[in-house]
């Protein structure tokens, strides 16, 4: 019989759809010829419809493995993460749209209880849509340099009170970063209070001072 080289020999191809052609069939070390009776299709629709059929067992399995030794594959996914910026995005997206109501509920969840690290990554955010010099450090850095005290009214703040107290610690921009020279820096921030941080509002330093003094001596 004529042997063609373009396809596997006769009684070697797919026993699923009867594919012959050599490059469109799976490889295997074992198999003649480096070749299985199976096609790359039918392999590959098999092995999902497998790994659908047993997903909880071989999640399972890849817990206990990462519970076992997580660092290797922490050092995988960050190696492919750095690889593959695109890919990941297009996966977190697809993610997100198929669990778009727990997504939501878990991110509110966590905002609720870490107000602090949402204000810290909300400033970041902010300077770098301004292109603003970013410093890494964290607001518990400066209040601890600051001794949890308000630089514009002297005040000992508290970083466990709720969200819009008076005396609640927060991260204040000397120079506000929508304002020139505002960077995001050791430097330029500083602890304020929740009350004199809302009074500064976009005020550099300086210019609430100012109005600070003025409104005293209306007063007086």
């Amino acid at each position: 019989m004529l042997e063609l080289s373009w396809r596997v020999r006769p009684g070697r191809e797919c026993k699923y759809c009867g594919e012959m052609r050599i490059e469109s069939m799976a490889k295997g070390k074992h198999s003649i010829g480096g070749r299985m009776m199976l096609c790359k299709s039918c392999s590959n629709a098999r092995t999902s419809a497998w790994r659908k059929a047993n997903h909880e067992s071989l999640l399972a399995t890849r817990r206990a493995q990462y519970a076992s030794d997580p660092e290797p594959h922490r050092k995988r996914q960050a190696e492919y993460k750095k690889a593959n910026p695109e890919a990941v995005r297009q996966r977190r997206s697809r993610h997100y749209q198929k669990n778009k109501a727990k997504e939501n509920a878990q991110a509110a969840a966590w905002k609720a209880a870490n107000p602090d690290k949402v204000r810290e990554a909300l400033q970041i955010r902010r300077a770098r849509k301004m292109s603003a010099l970013i410093e890494e450090f964290t607001d518990v850095e400066i209040f601890e340099r600051d001794g949890y005290t308000c630089y514009l009214c002297g005040r000992l703040t508290d970083p466990g009170l709720r969200p819009y107290e008076a005396l609640k610690t927060v991260l204040e921009h000397r120079t506000p970063l929508s304002r020139p020279g505002g960077v995001h820096s050791r430097a330029n921030c500083a602890t304020a209070c929740w009350e004199c941080n809302a009074r500064k509002g976009a005020k550099t330093e300086e210019e609430y001072r100012e109005v600070q003094c003025l409104t005293s001596l209306s007063a007086a």
